[in-house]
């Protein structure tokens, strides 16, 4: 009951747009697949609001190409619990879910500011950059981030300059610059695109 809540809350506050049939789409609810009417639509300006998606029975949601529901969690995957609050929401509100599928995090972003979908349901940290641009629920759960390095490795002093590599458009970079400051950061690219 409390995760159902939690979640009911969760995705009323970050439904955030909406958008065009050009993006690819993996139409499947809950249990089934079904097709999308083969309408052109218009570009959004804003935000659908929750009476509009509920009038249109379908729920956009972003998630990454590559993701599977029995993959191992990687950065910025969408787990299976948050596949599984989500699927749980659209059944209890009668909608249909469709799937948008990116290449990486930044194109998932973008889509959300384009309002060509309403939720990107997935574990992310909350960032400055990122609150500007979009909206957040109270978090389902959190965890911290990490350094790690090979067996016998003293963790690293804030004051000296070590060199890391982190996937881009992640808010491990953010995290690392505010925490060791003299660090030289490695945008690795398309690293959240296996």
């Amino acid at each position: 009951m409390i995760k159902t809540s939690l979640f009911t809350l969760f995705v009323i506050f970050s439904l955030t747009g909406c958008g065009s049939e050009k993006t690819p789409v993996d139409k499947t609810p809950a249990s089934k697949t079904s097709s999308a009417p083969k309408t052109p639509s218009k570009i959004a300006t804003q935000a659908r609001s929750w009476a509009q998606i509920k009038q249109s029975g379908v729920l956009k949601a972003l998630k990454l190409h590559w993701e599977a529901q029995s993959s191992l969690p990687r950065s910025g995957a969408t787990s299976a619990f948050h596949v599984d609050l989500l699927t749980e929401f659209a059944r209890q509100h009668q909608l249909r879910i469709q799937w948008h599928k990116v290449d990486n995090l930044n194109q998932m972003f973008e889509q959300l500011a384009q309002f060509k979908a309403d939720i990107i349901p997935r574990h992310l940290s909350i960032t400055d950059k990122r609150q500007s641009r979009m909206s957040f629920t109270l978090p389902l759960a959190q965890d911290e981030e990490v350094l790690i390095g090979k067996k016998g490795m003293s963790p690293p002093d804030p004051k000296t300059a070590i060199t890391v590599a982190v996937p881009e458009y992640t808010a491990y970079i953010d995290t690392l610059k505010k925490h060791y400051p003299k660090l030289q950061i490695i945008a690795l690219k398309d690293s959240l695109n296996w």
